[in-house]
């Protein structure tokens, strides 16, 4: 199945780690977004960020949505990870993930 949905992130709240010693800078963010379209909810994402002050970055995210896939309801996770650059993020606009609905419900008419 394949599934298009716009979506907008509705917060971000980021925080640096600071007990990591020398190197790259760390940093946890909390992404709330909110999807339309064939894919229907809400998300929450727990990232791990790293990047060096003169470019390259990189992150890895869990992520838990809870909403309306197709006619199913109930919610999955997906995983993510890569570098984060402007140009990583423009070659990658669109994803493919695999999923499994945890607790998956057909969709009530009215």
């Amino acid at each position: 199945m394949q599934a298009k949905a716009n979506f907008k992130v509705t917060k971000w709240d980021q925080t640096a780690i600071s007990d990591v010693g020398a190197g790259p800078e760390w940093g946890r963010a909390t992404v709330l977004k909110t999807f339309g379209g064939e894919l229907e909810g809400e998300s929450r994402a727990e990232l791990l960020l790293a990047g060096a002050p003169e470019g390259g970055a990189g992150y890895i995210a869990q992520e838990r949505f809870i909403g309306r896939l197709g006619d199913r309801t109930g919610t999955f996770d997906t995983g993510a990870g890569g570098p984060s650059t402007a140009a990583a993020r423009c070659s990658t606009a669109a994803h493919r993930i695999s999923l499994a609905m945890s607790s998956p419900t057909p969709a009530r008419a009215g």
